[in-house]
């Protein structure tokens, strides 16, 4: 069995990824929603080189400048990330476990979820392999 058919391949939504920012000053918007690279080529226009990695030493120092710098998770777009991130992480265990009732010639039989619970709930931890090797071991108890 190939176990890499099982894996998330979605990469995990980090909220960094979602922040937007806004600058101001006096009344004038100098970014509106924009990302963290659009922060820093903002910082660049305001104060130069060299860039700070960091939003929050960006921040610090437009502040010192007289700038009001706003940072907002856009929960929408990264609650839709995390949804679609856990469907995906759903449908590839789902597939695992109908893959090993299939395997096993158990996808007929009632306690099938059964077995797979009791071989996830042991083997998981370390790995799908040992899943396979406790859903191996358990079957012929349902058979």
């Amino acid at each position: 069995m190939d176990y890499s058919n099982y894996e998330n391949k979605m990469p995990y939504p980090n909220k960094g990824d979602y922040i937007r920012f806004f600058i101001y000053r006096k009344g004038t918007t100098f970014l509106h929603n924009g990302t963290f690279d659009d922060l820093r080529e903002e910082y660049r226009n305001v104060i130069g080189t060299p860039i700070p990695n960091s939003s929050h030493t960006i921040k610090s120092d437009l502040e010192k400048r007289g700038y009001v710098v706003e940072q907002v998770l856009d929960t929408e777009l990264y609650n839709t990330k995390m949804i679609e991130y856990n469907l995906e992480a759903t449908r590839v265990h789902t597939d695992f476990e109908h893959d090993l009732a299939v395997e096993y010639g158990v996808e007929d039989n009632p306690k099938r979820g059964l077995l797979f619970s009791r071989a996830w709930g042991i083997g998981h931890a370390s790995g799908l392999e040992e899943v396979e090797i406790h859903y191996a071991d358990l079957v012929d108890l349902i058979k």
